[in-house]
């Protein structure tokens, strides 16, 4: 049995190594973990195994762990540990902050291109009872604060607007909309999942009630995200049956997972400014490959993220654009990895006025640490290879 265990968990990992692209520019999706990461992981998992709850000291070695990496986390968002709450992603951090601050006749203001752990539990809320407002953006994907302000009312209890759209990488005006917010006294969440790491992020700058990250954007595990709610409010508990985080999530921690949160948070706060210019060298070089290459296509949105950028192909269509890159080595995502694996046409993309058939053909290219120059001028150049592969083989089929 052990045998055959192992067989099947090694055919899993050589499966993994075989199909595993070469050159991996989806990292708005996720990150590679960082070697640091991944041995600090390690190490808890084969030395500290007790349960944070234990009062033994197998117990207080693993809660050791996590109130470290509490406190790694909260320093990278300038607010108290006591304010930090783990969860088990950045989806979970947006579900327990809106299903446990709302209630029935609440009025909600978010917007039709958040992600889809937000749009979808308003939607979920909306059937309890709780009234929603979905705020249409801009051709770039950007929410008006003049039109969150028109849609207040006196029974609105919470706004949420993500800082950056996961599928644009556009800015919303998160200042502005944390000044209204304290003028009429309404809570305001951010999901900051994707712009957490590669933007600063400060929790009083602007003043934020409540915000969301995960692990996995920064090179730290999947699985670990964090909400943060400012100390004096209070939220109904996501899961019963346990007093962990605060009585607000039930169940043994992920040690490891939390431990590992703890260093890519450290590593990424001090590494940001040199990851920003070297993500900025490799778009750099890529516009410029694609415009030497005289390839057809344009950019959707405003990405305020360094080596992001949802781009428009219209000679290709993102599936057979996809494939045809995997197969050469390369890995890109047509939208968020929450939806990439439909064929529907992006909700974010017909919200900023696309058609079905433009929004077909575009795709979004996210760059990482792990990438070089050389990486994005390579793919430039096997994009307008498939292209002009594509192109010329229905040239010959309509002939």
């Amino acid at each position: 049995m052990d045998f055959q265990l192992c067989s099947s968990v090694s055919s899993v990992l050589n499966f993994a190594c075989i199909s595993m692209s070469k050159i991996y520019c989806d990292n708005a999706a996720g990150t590679p973990v960082a070697d640091e990461v991944a041995d600090y992981m390690d190490k808890i998992q084969r030395e500290i195994f007790g349960n944070p709850s234990s009062l033994h000291r197998f117990g207080q070695g693993a809660l050791a762990v996590v109130e470290k990496s509490r406190r790694q986390v909260a320093i990278t968002l300038g607010c108290s540990p006591g304010e930090l709450y783990f969860t088990g992603s950045g989806s979970e951090a947006n579900n327990l902050i809106l299903r446990g601050s709302l209630k029935p006749g609440d009025h909600l203001i978010t917007s039709a291109v958040e992600h889809a752990s937000v749009y979808q539990t308003a939607l979920e809320l909306r059937k309890t009872g709780v009234a929603v407002s979905l705020l249409r953006p801009d051709s770039t994907g950007k929410i008006s604060v003049e039109d969150v302000g028109a849609h207040i009312r006196p029974e609105t209890k919470l706004i949420s607007l993500m800082l950056v759209n996961n599928e644009l990488g556009t800015l919303n005006s998160l200042k502005e909309l944390a000044e209204l917010a304290g003028e009429q006294n309404i809570l305001l969440h951010s999901d900051a999942i994707q712009a957490y790491g590669k933007l600063p992020v400060d929790i009083n700058n602007p003043k934020v009630d409540f915000l969301s990250i995960s692990a996995h954007k920064i090179y730290g595990p999947k699985g670990t995200g964090a909400a943060f709610v400012r100390k004096g409010l209070k939220l109904e508990p996501f899961v019963y049956g346990g007093g962990q985080e605060g009585n607000l999530r039930a169940g043994t921690e992920n040690v490891a997972g939390i431990g590992g949160f703890g260093v890519a948070a450290e590593l990424i706060c001090y590494g940001r400014k040199m990851l920003t210019n070297h993500l900025k060298q490799i778009m750099e070089s890529f516009n410029k490959t694609l415009l030497d290459l005289k390839i057809a296509y344009h950019i959707n949105g405003h990405s305020a993220i360094p080596g992001f950028v949802n781009i428009t192909f219209p000679e290709i269509s993102a599936e057979t654009l996809m494939i045809n890159l995997d197969l050469m080595g390369f890995a890109i995502s047509a939208g968020s990895a929450c939806s990439s694996g439909t064929l529907e046409p992006s909700r974010v993309l017909r919200e900023i006025g696309m058609d079905s058939s433009e929004a077909e053909k575009t795709v979004r290219i996210s760059f990482g640490k792990n990438n070089t120059v050389e990486d994005g001028i390579a793919l430039a150049r096997a994009i307008r290879k498939i292209i002009e592969r594509i192109t010329k083989q229905e040239v010959i089929s309509n002939g």
